[in-house]
């Protein structure tokens, strides 16, 4: 695979492949010499993996590896719904890793392995899950608990005309944002990457322009909860994409209104989405509040608007899934504990001015989990979070400091299960 990605990566040239956002579609015709050869590997690599699983050889770490590079020939091929679905895979088997419970736990053959695609997983999954989905699921509507009929069928026909488009334009910010993580230290391919990144911007702000000129009746009542949703992915993308260029987390600090704007929303979601506060939706979704609400409390130093954040990353639904952990209220509050400077984080505040906002050298840029260890029914996760720092010569370097979350005992119960993680 590595050979397959990187013949790819040197010789297939990546924006002239058509993207394709579905599965199981019919496979276009290759005629390039050079992406035939790279698919020959690829085949050899599946076949290869699919032996190692059916001989049992392939544990939780090595088959997380593979889902990502799997998923990276895809995403190179622009097989984007193929790439989506690998990663999804992959997602699973990182909750898996990191869960407390035993009975999901498979035999580990190399833990250097299970170490490094944990922490690389654990690293980028919040990103992908924010802004890596083109292909959003369908709204689907109950007409037998509401009485409103036709007219909220025609209302949520055109706001999913709006949810489409905005997904794609996600789905545009999210390339820019991956290709700066990737090549951040040429600034030949920045120079490239501004244009693309300023045409991104204004098509967002097009889009938010055209949705805000919509009537009223379109945006609120019934519906008002899907724009607020709607609403609230446009600020975490557009947020993202203004600063991701940047490298320095206080260009966050410019965006304050917008942290505010997706935070409201998410808890307006809360307030009426399925699955969350009602009982009898009108419609139903799957929609996730988590990742936009885990981005504000972490990008936002504000320190009462990411405490409000983080109040409602309390009141999310427990699920034993990823986010259970990467994304736990527990984890946020580590972080906000190391960047305001305190051993144990802090639960209420003093209103604060911008000049009490944390330095740059204690900001938190990128957190992973690099460790889990089952001791007796406890696991014990470590944390690891990424600084900059200042050369000497000025220049900026990333430093690494992690700690021990404290251990925590699997519990059936919701309480248990959200208190797991400190």
């Amino acid at each position: 695979m590595v050979v397959t990605i990187s013949w790819a990566f040197e010789h297939v040239e990546y924006r002239e492949l058509p993207a394709v956002f579905g599965t199981g579609c019919p496979t276009a015709v290759v005629v390039n010499a050079d992406h035939r050869r790279a698919l020959k590997w690829y085949n050899k690599a599946l076949v290869s993996f699919r032996h190692l699983l059916e001989q049992g050889e392939a544990d939780n770490g090595y088959t997380l590896l593979s889902c990502i590079l799997f998923g990276s020939f895809e995403f190179q091929q622009r097989n984007v719904g193929n790439a989506l679905r690998l990663m999804d895979n992959a997602y699973k088997l990182l909750a898996r890793n990191l869960s407390n419970s035993q009975t999901l736990q498979m035999p580990t053959t190399n833990t250097d392995i299970q170490e490094m695609v944990t922490a690389f997983s654990s690293r980028k999954a919040i990103l992908m899950a924010t802004l890596a989905t083109p292909t959003p699921p369908e709204w689907k509507y109950h007409a037998a608990e509401c009485n409103t009929g036709r007219s909220t069928i025609a209302t949520l026909s055109v706001l999913d005309e709006f949810r489409k488009h905005l997904y794609q334009l996600m789905y545009d910010a999210y390339e820019v944002v991956r290709i700066n993580a990737l090549l951040s230290h040429d600034e030949y391919e920045m120079q490239k990457l501004r244009p693309r990144q300023q045409i991104c911007l204004e098509k967002l702000q097009r889009w938010k322009d055209s949705f805000l000129h919509l009537p009223d009746d379109l945006r609120k009542g019934e519906t008002g909860w899907i724009s607020s949703y709607l609403l609230m992915q446009w600020g975490v993308s557009h947020v993202w994409l203004c600063c991701c260029l940047s490298p320095l987390e206080t260009s966050f600090d410019e965006y304050m209104d917008e942290f505010a704007a997706i935070v409201n929303g998410a808890e307006k979601v809360m307030d009426h989405s399925p699955g969350y506060k009602i009982s009898r939706p009108i419609f139903t979704c799957e929609v996730e509040v988590i990742p936009p609400l885990y981005f504000a409390a972490s990008k936002c130093r504000d320190p009462i608007l990411r405490r409000k954040a983080l109040r409602l990353l309390r009141e999310v639904p427990y699920r034993e899934s990823v986010w259970a952990y990467i994304a736990s209220p527990r984890v946020v509050e580590k972080m906000i504990a190391v960047e305001e400077g305190h051993d144990q984080f802090v639960e209420y505040c003093l209103p604060t001015g911008p000049l009490s906002l944390p330095p740059e050298e204690r900001r938190i840029h990128h957190v992973a989990i690099i460790k889990a260890d089952m001791i007796e029914g406890r696991r014990r996760l470590k944390f690891q979070w990424s600084k900059v720092a200042l050369d000497d010569n000025g220049s900026l370097r990333m430093v690494h400091e992690n700690a021990w979350l404290e251990d925590c005992i699997e519990e059936p119960s919701r309480h248990s299960a959200m208190s797991k993680m400190v």
